[in-house]
């Protein structure tokens, strides 16, 4: 008994660990440099941990963190919402390392802003 109860400890804390090393710190982005983007939705993904939209600007294509996927929906951000095609706005901050990145403050859809922090 005292076998599987160390086995079921071990088993909880690398799951723990695993899933706490997935989910990336926001000191990875410049929050000092706040940018607005506005584009195209290439695609878009609603899943743990953070749902994205990558959108394309004319310039470049950004890979845009948004909050998870619960607080999106939460907040109105449905996934039907942010479909290819549709352009949105959003206002956020650049990953350090990663130059296509940004993690969303707010995205704006149509004439409707939404705050994701």
């Amino acid at each position: 008994m005292r076998a599987y109860a160390r086995w079921l400890l071990a088993a909880v804390l690398w799951v723990s660990a695993s899933v706490s090393w997935a989910h990336h710190g926001w000191s990875a982005y410049d929050n000092q440099n706040e940018l607005t983007l506005t584009g195209t939705v290439v695609s878009a993904m609603f899943e743990w941990p953070h749902a994205e939209v990558v959108i394309d600007t004319g310039e470049q294509q950004w890979r845009v963190v948004l909050a998870p996927p619960t607080r999106t929906r939460t907040r109105g951000l449905l996934p039907e919402r942010v479909t290819p095609g549709v352009e949105v706005t959003v206002v956020g901050y650049p990953h350090r390392q990663i130059e296509d990145e940004l993690r969303a403050e707010r995205i704006i859809v149509g004439d409707e802003a939404i705050e994701l922090r």
